[in-house]
C-alpha cells in the first residue's frame, strides 16, 4: 500500500512539472454578469476579436456566450471536470491537423456569491508559436 501511494505522488509530480510549460499564455479573470472580455488575437499579421461574457449563473450552471469570427456560441458550464472548460480553435492552418491547430481554454473556475462573479482562467496554446493573445476587461 506505502509503495503504490509513493508511485501515485511521482505520477502527480511528473504531470505538475509538465503543465507548468505546456501553455504559452495563462491568466486569470473575474467577471459580473454581462462584464465582456475581450481577447485579442493576434495572428501572424492579422487581429481579431473575441468576445466572451455569461449572462445566468443557475443551480450550479454558468450560461456563457462567446463570438469570435462572427460566430455566436453559447455554453452551459459547471465547476466540475470535464464540464467546466471552452475550447476555441483561434487559428485553422490547412496544411496542419487539428491537434496542432492554436487554440484557447476558457475554465470556469467558480462562482463568488458574495460578489456575484464568475472566476475564469484563460489558457493559450500553439505549438508554432504563430499567434499571441491579448486580454482586456
Amino acid at each position: 500500500m506505502k509503495s503504490v501511494l509513493i508511485f501515485l505522488l511521482q505520477v502527480n509530480f511528473l504531470f505538475s512539472a509538465i503543465d507548468v510549460g505546456f501553455f504559452n499564455t495563462i491568466a486569470t479573470a473575474e467577471l459580473k454578469k454581462d462584464q465582456f472580455l475581450t481577447i485579442v488575437v493576434y495572428d501572424q499579421e492579422e487581429k481579431r476579436l473575441l468576445q466572451f461574457r455569461w449572462t445566468l449563473f443557475h443551480n450550479k450552471g454558468l450560461v456563457t456566450h462567446t463570438n469570435y469570427r462572427g460566430h455566436p456560441m453559447q455554453e452551459l458550464l459547471y465547476a466540475k471536470y470535464r464540464q467546466d472548460t471552452i475550447k476555441i480553435d483561434i487559428a485553422l492552418r490547412d496544411n496542419e491537423g487539428s491537434f496542432y491547430h492554436p487554440y484557447l481554454l476558457i475554465t470556469f473556475l467558480g462562482y463568488d456569491y458574495k460578489q456575484n462573479r464568475a472566476n475564469f482562467e484563460i489558457r493559450h496554446k500553439d505549438l508554432q508559436e504563430q499567434t499571441r493573445i491579448e486580454i482586456k476587461e
